[in-house]
């Protein structure tokens, strides 16, 4: 046999192999209804038909931009979880995709025949192969819309800052407003920012994989507003088009009373799985938190978000994916963040001494979305010592009502001589106090917790050693915590030793836990012989769940509330007094507080504690040893939380005890 018929048996055999793959796959088809283009969280449905041999670890990969290659997918989605009859080859699922400023598009891939199933759920699909089906390109209406609006505080009361992001750069964007919707006759221009792929500082944040362009993020402040008022505006412009009109409401010229919503790692959730957890529970968080904004009508109110704010990690959608879901309660209520180790950390990263164990938490981001997407009071910021420009929102301060709320970075250097303690200092020293009688500080990583993380010790002890001398000298009346996934609430607390009030005297700062908003993955509580986890004296409440506190005060007494998600009720409640009314002895309010809803049958005063420690002391060892152990194993036990509905949860009677959220 000549060499050319050779070649021409093998080129033969290689194109039947080629066409009966064809074949085998030709019927397969990948189809996406509502397309062409697709309105904002308008539904799709994307059904698939005549899949040959499904497998359970057949998958949908999603990709945006639709040109992406294959193996750069954002999320996907299992067909066995998607369908009932995934089995049959054929099947359909519902998602409702957010506009993440470009074009998308599915494609079905089968797993390999000998693939093992997953370890556990929501782990990533087998290696890719070449897509068995591929659907058509998803557009969205409105591509060059202002998107993901948010407000906050500046330093000047009359202020209000607006941000929003668009996928092209609009000349001339602008915010309008005024005080009818009808007569937006003020205008504020915008700056825009932007960043790049090589400001990264690792993988998978500088990876072609975890990148995605940002946009172009405006910055815009809205000036000579008067307190008290309802203010409309839009921000867009003339070439790129104008967002829809909102509203916001100023805190009044003289302060009697301040409403916030509180509460650490939320992370978001979306229809799709991706690289790491997401946070199924956020969804839950954001409608209760729009439920009580909209019960509060009128009333001025702001958000604090205590770090860990997306859990992007390196994948840089996921940021897209947070800032849309905040915009409905951002864009009407100021919506202010602190500093995590999710957003910052990188082992290169300025401050990092031996005791402090920062890692590779940020998954390369060093810093630098979030400081590009928020824009907090003040104007403190720290040099990466990389191409990444400096970090900004480390620490700053604003009044809020009757509240002079302080935050720090328990990521940057608090150390004795350090830029930022020196500026803690002086910020605590400043407070008007007749104007804003309480202060609150708010910091990632808490100074007091149960929990059993060993390697944030040396972070506890440094805060304990250099910075709670300052908040016990300046009367700080409540400390806001997150980084433990699980809310606990203390006693008035200093150096692990709990302090009844006293008259002439002001308590030390009552310490909070709010990092239950979304995220669930925690060690457990500091364990006693394994199993038994005791609760430490000054820990007065603390609950396995998801949720986030209301945090309210007059000029005599702040309130926090401990919300679960998964009834929307009040779990724990604490009033603490303010220093003036501790000083003169008046523990009695001189007039009822104005609340979300009715108030809590169960109240806890802050200077109480020493109630819950006689009646603690009363029990025996052995029954403490037994209902720890019973309680443990009945934690074991019970199901996920549920979740609420947005219409339920007027306040309950608050818990009193230890439990985890049925």
């Amino acid at each position: 046999m000549g060499m050319m018929a050779v070649i021409a048996r093998v080129v033969a055999f290689v194109l039947v192999g080629l066409l009966a793959h064809a074949i085998s796959v030709v019927g397969v088809t990948l189809s996406v209804t509502n397309t062409n283009p697709l309105a904002p969280a308008a539904p799709l449905l994307v059904a698939w038909q005549d899949l040959p041999q499904p497998s359970p670890q057949d998958w949908i990969g999603v990709y945006s931009p639709a040109a992406s290659p294959d193996s750069h997918w954002i999320g996907w989605l299992n067909l066995t979880s998607a369908s009932d009859s995934w089995h049959t080859g054929s099947g359909t699922l519902n998602i409702t995709m957010r506009d993440l400023r470009s074009d998308l598009q599915f494609r079905l891939f089968k797993a390999p025949p000998d693939a093992p199933p997953p370890a556990e759920p929501h782990t990533l699909p087998v290696p890719l192969s070449s897509p068995e089906a591929v659907s058509g390109v998803v557009t969205f209406a409105g591509a060059g819309r202002p998107q993901q609006l948010h407000l906050a505080l500046t330093s000047a009361a009359s202020e209000m800052r607006i941000m929003w992001t668009t996928a092209a750069l609009w000349p001339g964007s602008e915010v309008q407003y005024g005080r009818s919707s009808h007569m937006l006759t003020e205008r504020a221009p915008a700056q825009w920012a932007t960043y790049s792929q090589d400001q990264m500082c690792e993988a998978p944040a500088n990876t072609t994989q975890g990148w995605r362009d940002p946009g172009y993020i405006y910055d815009a402040v809205m000036t000579h507003l008067s307190g008290g008022t309802t203010y409309f505006y839009r921000v867009g412009s003339v070439a790129g088009g104008w967002s829809e009109v909102f509203h916001f409401v100023t805190q009044p010229e003289e302060p009697a009373e301040t409403y916030a919503l509180v509460y650490g790692d939320m992370g978001v959730d979306a229809p799709y799985d991706s690289y790491d957890r997401l946070q199924p529970e956020a969804a839950t968080t954001l409608r209760l938190l729009q439920r009580d904004i909209e019960a509060l009508g009128d009333r001025p109110l702001v958000v604090s978000h205590i770090g860990d704010i997306t859990y992007a990690r390196g994948h840089a959608w996921l940021w897209d994916e947070f800032m849309a879901a905040i915009e409905p309660v951002a864009r009407h209520v100021p919506y202010h963040v602190a500093i995590g180790n999710h957003e910052y950390n990188w082992p290169a990263q300025p401050f990092n001494p031996e005791w402090a164990h920062y890692g590779h938490d940020s998954g390369g981001e060093c810093g630098v979305p979030y400081s590009t997407r928020f824009h907090m009071a003040g104007s403190a910021s720290v040099p990466t010592g990389t191409a990444a420009p400096a970090t900004r929102n480390v620490w700053y301060s604003v009044d809020v009502g009757t509240v002079h709320f302080t935050y720090i970075s328990t990521e940057h250097d608090f150390t004795p001589g350090s830029p930022q303690l020196t500026w803690l200092e002086a910020d605590l020293a400043g407070v008007d106090r007749q104007r804003t009688p309480f202060v609150v500080l708010s910091g990632h990583r808490p100074m007091y917790t149960s929990n059993d993380e060993e390697r944030d010790r040396g972070k506890r002890a440094a805060l304990v050693a250099y910075v709670e001398p300052l908040l016990v000298a300046h009367h700080v009346s409540l400390c806001l915590w997150g980084h433990v996934h699980k809310f606990e609430r203390t006693c008035p607390l200093a150096n692990h030793t709990c302090h009844a009030s006293q008259q002439g005297t002001v308590p030390p700062p009552v310490h909070a836990v709010v990092g239950m908003a979304g995220q669930d993955w925690q060690p457990p509580w500091a364990p006693l012989y394994g199993f038994i986890y005791p609760i430490p004296e000054w820990s007065l409440f603390r609950q396995d769940g998801y949720g986030y506190c209301r945090l309210q005060a007059d000029r005599h007494t702040l309130t926090l509330t401990y919300i679960t998600n998964h009834d929307g009720r009040a779990h724990d409640y604490v009033e603490i007094l303010s220093p003036a009314a501790y000083l003169a002895g008046n523990e009695q309010r001189p007039r009822p507080m104005q609340l979300w809803a009715d108030a809590p049958a169960s109240t806890h005063a802050a200077g109480q504690w020493v109630e819950h420690l006689v009646v603690g002391a009363s029990v025996s060892l052995a029954a403490v040893f037994v209902v720890a152990w019973v309680a443990h194993w009945l934690r074991r036990a019970r199901g996920q939380p549920k979740a609420a509905s947005p219409g339920e949860g007027a306040w309950d009677q608050v818990a009193t005890t230890e439990e985890e959220v049925p």
